[in-house]
């Protein structure tokens, strides 16, 4: 099997699974959250970055139209932030490692208004794409580092655990 060319989340099968629920829960509207994890150690040249989320924190759309874009709230935001801060000694730490939201009728892909909003490099960019409500696809990007460059794709491994 190649290796994959960007970098690697992994994400448990209860994860993918929460993703699903929200984004069908929250249908016709976006919903939104934050993805929790932490790096994958690995040798200098090893490869593409690789990480593992470890949970999801489920945030309101405070969007002005919720049916068409996302905007986190704050102060869930603000708190995740809060708490990765006041843990960061624990072993083996925890940090944001970006977000996720759904788009209602939509592909699990970047759109414009996505590239827009992508104002944290690096960070990652879940997407689940919907029809009729229901749940038909996962992908994961990572924001861009320059304001001129695309979004990279994300290798998705789903974990059983």
């Amino acid at each position: 099997m190649a290796s994959p060319a960007g970098p690697v989340l992994s994400l448990g099968q209860p994860l993918l699974d929460q993703l699903r629920a929200a984004a069908e829960a929250a249908y016709p509207e976006e919903c939104c959250g934050l993805v929790i994890g932490r790096p994958v150690p690995q040798a200098a040249g090893a490869g593409p970055p690789s990480y593992v989320a470890t949970r999801l924190v489920a945030a309101n759309n405070r969007h002005a139209e919720p049916r068409i874009a996302f905007e986190l709230d704050p102060a869930t935001h603000l708190g995740v932030l809060r708490q990765l801060r006041q843990s960061a000694g624990q072993v083996p730490a925890e940090c944001l490692l970006g977000h996720y939201h759904s788009h209602p009728e939509g592909p699990a892909a970047p759109s414009p208004r996505d590239r827009r909003q992508a104002t944290e490099p690096d960070h990652i960019w879940v997407i689940i794409g919907l029809a009729q409500g229901r749940a038909q696809a996962i992908s994961a990007w990572q924001a861009p580092a320059a304001a001129d460059a695309d979004f990279t794709a994300v290798t998705l491994v789903a974990d059983p655990a």
